[in-house]
C-alpha cells in the first residue's frame, strides 16, 4: 500500500494509469465500445495534453514525463493514420 500512496504520487498519475487501464479494455474488447480507434486515440491524446499542462504548469521535469509524451503524441498520430 505504501507503493500505491506515495506522496511523489500526483493526481496525474493516477488520471494517466486510469486512462490507460481503459485503453486497455479497449483494446481487448473493442465490440463492447463504439468507434474503438477514436476513443483509443483520444484518450492518447489527452495523456499528451496532461503531459504537457504537467510540463509547463508545475515545471515537471522527470523522465517518465518526456516518456509518456513522447509515446502519447506517437500513438495518437500513429491511430489517426491507421
Amino acid at each position: 500500500m505504501k507503493l500505491i500512496n506515495n506522496e511523489n504520487t500526483s493526481k496525474a498519475d493516477y488520471i494517466v494509469a486510469a486512462l490507460l487501464v481503459l485503453n486497455t479494455a479497449i483494446h481487448f474488447y473493442p465490440e463492447a465500445f463504439p468507434y474503438a480507434q477514436q476513443i483509443s486515440a483520444c484518450i492518447f491524446a489527452f495523456i499528451f495534453l496532461l503531459q504537457i499542462f504537467r510540463i509547463v504548469k508545475f515545471r515537471e521535469r522527470k523522465v517518465i514525463t518526456y516518456v509518456l509524451l513522447a509515446m502519447s503524441l506517437l500513438a495518437a498520430i500513429v491511430l489517426v493514420l491507421y
